[in-house]
């Protein structure tokens, strides 16, 4: 029997923007849509264990310019007590089968190309096998897109903690704008179909006659 569906945040620190820069690290809060748990995962990835993937000039120097502690990613990265990146995906990739079978699980990166995609193209160096199914990667940008259009207030709504470019505390604040977002969408969602059942309907009917 299938678990209940987990939105998951990932954000992930790198060494550059290409699918397949060198990870620092990867953080992902998973939250059960039915009961509200949360999960947190947290992984560094030595930068000796990367020597296939690249590192952007550019990047470097963008984080000469951030914060002690967020500085303390790529510091530990570059030190010989650092997991290999296989290592940190491999724990990733259990973590993720706990929370339920792959079709179960709705990853999410803020960006369509970036977070999920740089974990897909690092999965792939390894083996055929990716931990999600792709129909459920799904993109923050888009989200925040939808919810401006509603005129909706979601980072109203999400509480920031904790350091700016630290993989899980970055993890941690996207999941709170996913499920806040989600939220405000149902809420939507219920006044169409209750207080405005009728437009509802027209709207549906519109659409099956659009679609044949």
């Amino acid at each position: 029997m299938s678990k209940p569906r987990c939105q998951v945040s990932i954000d992930l620190e790198t060494l550059g923007t290409s699918p397949d820069s060198v990870i620092l690290s990867i953080g992902a809060v998973a939250v059960c849509t039915e009961t509200g748990q949360i999960v947190k995962f947290y992984g560094a990835c030595a930068v000796d264990s990367q020597q296939h993937r690249t590192i952007s000039k550019s990047t470097l120097n963008w984080w000469e310019n951030q914060s002690a502690n967020a500085r303390e990613a790529l510091d530990f990265a570059k030190s010989d007590d650092c997991p290999s990146l296989q290592d940190t995906l491999s724990r990733l990739t259990g973590w993720l089968g706990d929370l339920g079978k792959t079709h179960d699980v709705y990853v999410w990166g803020n960006g369509s190309e970036f977070d999920i995609g740089l974990l897909n193209h690092a999965y792939k160096q390894i083996s055929d096998f990716v931990p999600w199914n792709f129909r459920n990667s799904r993109d923050m940008r888009t989200l925040y897109d939808v919810t401006l259009r509603f005129g909706l207030d979601i980072k109203g709504n999400a509480k920031r903690v904790g350091t700016h470019h630290h993989a899980l505390d970055d993890a941690e604040f996207q999941s709170s704008v996913i499920m806040e977002s989600l939220r405000q969408i149902d809420l939507v969602a219920e006044f169409i179909r209750g207080e405005a059942r009728e437009q509802f309907q027209d709207f549906l009917a519109r659409s099956k006659e659009t679609a044949v």
